[in-house]
């Protein structure tokens, strides 16, 4: 195939108006295939260092013919592609040299093209959001997996995949596909590939760049919860009907290396205090606490003197407290063998995410419904946010909050900053104004 180029620079600037035009009656002509109509032309235009250009040419009399403005002198790696309707029948590439004033021919080897449509449609149905405010998550949510570092926020969907959000925006970036459906998910301890447990007792590792998955561990129990503590290993939990099992397994010698059985234990949910090694897990009128040995992978269990239905506990304030559902504040700390009581948030909690950067700590409740900010200091509600829904989870990157709730059965997002409710790195905010659906509120602070 033969096609010109005519190039027309004006001033000294070294870009311009090219204009091209290819002769398609060559392949009208061709036998391989066979096209009833040669509809659409389209170019793509690359040269290091400039934006990728890309452009349909109107076809008159089997011609493609235009024009491209402010192109750059120099060379060009040039693509066309030629389309019967939706389908690619023809592609070829080739290299050309854009030079000021100069009407230039090429040859352009074609090949033919699969014949198959390489343009996907969609269609869209309109609705009204009925919650203002909010984005809704197109998924049915089983479980997340929170990397606050990267801003990565994973959601293990019940339709057997993985999907990847940019968690400051919650905008998709990937999807995982899996072959079964798992129990759980949980980042392994350098955040480099997700721990995906099936009710089997198996457990695989998700590669978060490649996406390959492999086996690492056979429990022979279901897996409810999965705690990496350093490089070696996982405490898998797994609670049913008041009683569960805690496994240690070392994945360096793929062996179960300490087993523990456990009466009255109402969840697998563990929370880690990586200070003073130890875990927590929730029993029936008191929690559970676990010893680990990040040397040899034991486990030492204990239940502590805390009276109280825990329902799930969070680690908060540099590691030095335990916060518990019912908004008991416990004291734990190495050197006391037992968990204290030192206060009280006043609210059932529903999640909690505890900053201790910038000395924060976020936790949402459902009733009422709102998002709370504490400041460490002096443990004082810095400002509150009411919440649309029902209040589910709440996760955090390094300048932004992230709450979801459930309506009718979905799932919601909001995003607030930090730094609306008085945790901005620099500024020093004495007010803060949130909106809802319900209302406005003023939201002072208690700096």
């Amino acid at each position: 195939m033969i096609f010109m180029i005519m190039v027309t620079f004006i001033g000294c600037a070294r870009t311009g108006s090219v204009g091209i035009s290819i002769d398609l009656s060559s392949l009208v002509e061709s036998d391989a295939p066979n096209p009833s109509e040669i509809t659409r032309a389209i170019i793509t235009l690359r040269q290091k260092g400039q934006d990728i250009i890309t452009r349909q040419l109107p076809i008159s009399n089997n011609t493609a013919a235009g024009q491209i403005d402010d192109l750059a002198e120099g060379y060009w790696e040039l693509n066309l592609q030629v389309f019967d309707g939706v389908a690619m029948i023809f592609t070829g590439d080739c290299e050309i040299e854009v030079l000021a004033n100069i009407v230039r021919q090429y040859n352009l080897r074609i090949d033919p093209g699969d014949g198959e449509s390489n343009i996907g449609s969609i269609s869209f149905v309109l609705d009204i959001n009925p919650m203002i405010g909010y984005k809704l998550i197109p998924q049915r949510v089983k479980a997340f997996a929170m990397d606050s570092v990267s801003g990565k926020l994973y959601i293990l969907d019940v339709a057997n995949k993985i999907t990847a959000y940019h968690a400051d925006t919650m905008s998709c970036e990937r999807d995982y596909a899996l072959e079964q459906t798992p129990s759980t998910i949980r980042l392994n301890w350098d955040n480099t590939a997700l721990l995906v447990g099936y009710p089997s007792g198996i457990i695989d590792s998700l590669d978060i760049d490649t996406g390959e998955s492999t086996q690492i561990a056979d429990l022979a129990m279901p897996a409810g919860t999965i705690l990496p503590f350093g490089e070696k290993y996982l405490l898998v939990s797994n609670a049913q009907n008041y009683s569960g099992m805690l496994k240690v397994w070392n994945n360096a010698t793929g062996m179960v290396v300490d087993t523990e059985n456990i009466a009255n234990l109402t969840s697998s949910a563990c929370a880690l205090n990586p200070s003073i090694n130890t875990a927590y897990l929730p029993g029936l009128n008191y929690l559970y606490r676990i010893r680990l040995n990040y040397d040899t992978g034991e486990m030492t269990v204990s239940s502590s003197g805390y009276s109280s239905q825990p329902g799930k506990a969070w680690v908060a304030f540099n590691d030095s407290r335990l916060i518990v559902s019912n908004g008991s504040i416990l004291a734990c700390s190495i050197y006391t063998e037992d968990l204290h009581y030192t206060g009280q948030l006043g609210n059932g909690i529903v999640d909690l995410v505890n900053d201790d950067t910038r000395g924060g700590l976020y936790y949402i409740t459902e009733d009422p419904g709102r998002l709370y900010a504490m400041r460490h200091s002096g443990m004082s509600v810095n400002a509150y946010a009411d919440l649309d829904g029902t209040p589910a989870f709440l996760f955090q990157t390094s300048d932004k909050i992230i709450v979801i709730v459930v309506d009718d059965g979905n799932y919601y997002t909001k995003i607030w900053t930090k730094a609306e409710f008085g945790f901005g790195i620099s500024a020093v905010i004495s007010a803060v104004r949130i909106r809802s659906k319900r209302a406005f509120r003023d939201l002072r602070s208690a700096l």
